[in-house]
């Protein structure tokens, strides 16, 4: 596997925080930093023999002369074989497996992942050092476990560091994203394309989920809205598709790790007046923030754009945002809310998103990939973003 980040940049924003080293632990950060996810790998799942749940943890010095290490669980190794971790320095953790004719990859270092960063940790002589660690999100268990390993080392948390770092997309990350954005909009077409008069919700989930399999993508999520109903629920049912009604969908297609997040709205026959005057309302605020998306611009003032223009047409957002950064997960850093004083960075992949809900109308949303550039952005997302005419 490859290494997707930045070194240098990592490194200036460690030292802006006075970090010397970030111990990563959650599967979002554990599998960005390596570019490798294994199926074993899974925060809420139980060890075999019961003892604990999977833990793992990355180490990134601040120092790129020192070694970066990984702490994998002894029921991973064999994916490694094929999916290689880009870090060298691996220290496993778990019980060892005998495998009559085969001789281990992997030595098990301790039973436990806490003991194998802590020798880590040791071994680069940062036991006094300054660790990032993910604070709001580390059981409490292993970080008492941490402290009490690591008395003298002074703990501080990471997550704004990493949410920073991986705003940034690299060109890899862009080519994936790219990719699940093109198969995503293709599931979504053949989703709408399966519908007639009567079709369910469930069955017209069934057709993109097809699609997304078929292009080799993970479904992440499908939520679905036919008419009314979504102005309060956005799960399958079985609400059936009628002629004139909104068709609400917002899809999660991952490919190689990485999301994509778009919603569309479509229409069988000819949409009713009310319709056709909410998704214009829509697409204009979504366009007029787009058309605003660039290198500098503040988070706060694009949300204050999109209200703006609804209010305008005589409606209310009905998020608390018009977009977000998206990569491995499908809410990163920054956020385009309201008071918000965040400034777009060229490199940054961002959905823009305008939703409206309204008793009796339902849910109209229009969400697309844009790409943050110097003097402006561009459209990842190629599908028209009005009403897709069934």
């Amino acid at each position: 596997m490859m290494r997707l980040f930045d070194y240098d940049r990592a490194t200036s924003l460690m030292h802006g925080a006075g970090i010397d080293l970030i111990l990563a632990s959650t599967k979002s950060n554990v599998s960005y930093l390596l570019d490798y996810y294994a199926d074993p790998c899974n925060e809420s799942m139980v060890l075999d023999d019961g003892s604990m749940y999977y833990q793992s943890f990355v180490g990134l010095p601040s120092d790129r002369h020192m070694s970066s290490f990984f702490t994998p669980w002894i029921g991973e190794v064999g994916y490694m074989t094929t999916s290689r971790p880009w870090v060298p320095n691996r220290l496993v953790y778990g019980e060892p497996l005998d495998i009559p004719g085969l001789k281990p990859d992997e030595i098990p270092v301790s039973s436990n992942p806490i003991e194998c960063a802590v020798k880590a940790i040791q071994e680069l002589n940062l036991e006094r050092g300054c660790i990032g660690l993910e604070k709001t999100r580390m059981p409490i268990d292993s970080y008492e476990r941490l402290n009490a390993s690591l008395p003298r080392a002074r703990f501080v948390d990471a997550t704004p560091v990493l949410s920073r770092l991986r705003a940034v997309k690299s060109v890899e990350e862009i080519d994936r994203l790219r990719y699940a954005t093109v198969a995503t909009e293709k599931a979504v077409r053949a989703g709408y394309d399966s519908v007639r008069e009567g079709t369910t919700e469930i069955e017209f989930t069934r057709a993109i989920e097809v699609s997304l399999v078929e292009q080799g993508l993970e479904c992440g999520w499908i939520h679905v809205a036919f008419g009314p109903k979504g102005a309060r629920d956005i799960m399958a049912r079985d609400t059936e598709a009628k002629i004139g009604e909104p068709l609400r969908v917002d899809v999660g297609g991952i490919h190689a790790g990485y999301v994509c997040d778009m919603s569309r709205v479509g229409v069988l026959g000819s949409p009713s007046p009310e319709l056709s005057i909410a998704v214009e309302a829509v697409r204009e605020a979504y366009q007029c923030v787009r058309a605003a998306v660039r290198a500098g611009a503040r988070t706060g003032d694009l949300y204050n754009l999109g209200a703006q223009v609804m209010q305008s047409k005589g409606f209310a957002l009905f998020l608390s945002s018009v977009g977000h950064s998206v990569g491995r997960d499908v809410h990163e850093w920054p956020y385009l809310l309201t008071n918000s004083n965040d400034y777009l960075l060229e490199g940054m992949v961002l959905t823009v998103e305008v939703e409206l809900r309204q008793e009796g109308l339902g849910c109209i949303n229009i969400e697309d990939m844009v790409l943050v550039t110097e003097d402006g952005s561009e459209l990842i997302s190629t599908m028209d973003p009005g009403l897709y005419r069934i």
